[in-house]
């Protein structure tokens, strides 16, 4: 099973379910030019205090029109042997090498 994670869903402009953008929006292209306005002033402001009220507005028509429904969650489990250490937690998995050379 595969699909966004929290990070992906983390603003509105590359959230894809809250997409209202008709035909090449998700499952169920949903068309809400409200919605699409917003998210395109978001991703034009530059000033916090702009971004963060077109936020609480654009979640406030999400609740209105509901373009999506979440269906499930999806917890990441990981699983690691008790003698390893400094395993970061982090909202998408995080792989390095860090074998000593």
């Amino acid at each position: 099973m595969s699909g966004p994670t929290g990070a992906d869903m983390f603003e509105p402009v590359g959230h894809l379910g809250l997409r209202a953008n008709c035909a090449k929006a998700w499952f169920g292209w949903p068309c809400d030019e409200k919605i699409e306005k917003l998210r395109s002033d978001f991703a034009l402001a530059t000033d916090a205090e702009l971004k963060k009220k077109i936020a609480s507005e654009l979640q406030l028509r999400a609740v209105e029109y509901v373009p999506y429904w979440p269906a499930a969650q999806l917890y990441l489990v990981r699983a690691v042997r008790g003698n390893v250490d400094g395993i970061v937690k982090a909202a998408v998995p995080a792989y390095w090498n860090i074998a000593k050379k």
